[in-house]
């Protein structure tokens, strides 16, 4: 690539700018990204914490905090931040579904779904309602509730029926149910339609092609 091959001459000429410029956040901003391209992420980390700002929040500031906190794998980090996010920003959908997210994988399933309908009353447009309801299917699937599971998947498609995740999902529990195949067949069929190489999606084929008597289809996928 271009950043690569003159990789010392952008070096040379942001490290100058950050000296002459230190107080700048755009340069500082500039110098972490070239960070993290090369490869310093934890550098770039302690460069991006210095801009929160309770007194002074700024969303990016925290969205960027987050995001490399995430890239790096450091959960406890990514909950610390998004929950000082969510205190200037508590209506901010992406935050509660991230925060729902996270407390799903700690197994606060409670929280999690408190967290799901929080933003679904802020959500603004009907593909995130989509996405929020599946999530509380995942979530109602994680606590063994297949009947609400299934409930919240039905709301999901209700709002966008092209919701690839949830079709698939929803047709491999109803394939592990052993239950509604054909429905379930139908529901992996549009998946795939929409991601025709998704492995997830080809072994869900399989599953369903297996419960109902398919061997040599379900072989194939």
């Amino acid at each position: 690539s271009a950043y690569r091959k003159f990789y010392p001459q952008y070096d040379a000429i942001i490290k100058r700018l950050y000296i002459h410029y230190p107080e700048s956040k755009d340069v500082a901003i500039l110098y972490a990204q070239h960070l993290i391209a090369s490869g310093d992420i934890e550098q770039a980390l302690r460069l991006c914490k210095q801009f929160i700002n309770p007194q002074k929040p700024l969303l990016e500031d925290y969205t960027r905090v987050i995001e490399i906190e995430n890239h790096l794998g450091h959960i406890d980090s990514v909950r610390h931040y998004t929950d000082l996010a969510l205190r200037a920003f508590p209506h901010n959908t992406d935050l509660l579904h991230m925060r729902g997210a996270l407390a799903m994988q700690r197994k606060e399933y409670n929280q999690a779904v408190e967290l799901y309908n929080e933003a679904l009353k802020h959500a603004d447009n009907d593909t995130l309602r989509s996405k929020l309801w599946g999530a509380i299917g995942d979530v109602e699937h994680q606590r063994k509730e297949m009947k609400r599971c299934y409930k919240a998947y039905d709301k999901a498609l209700r709002f966008f029926a092209d919701n690839s995740m949830v079709l698939n999902n929803y047709a491999y529990f109803l394939a592990l149910d052993n239950r509604n195949l054909e429905r379930a067949l139908t529901m992996i069929t549009r998946a795939l339609a929409l991601a025709k190489n998704n492995s997830t999606y080809l072994d869900t084929m399989a599953w369903v092609l297996y419960r109902l008597g398919r061997y040599a289809e379900a072989k194939k996928y």
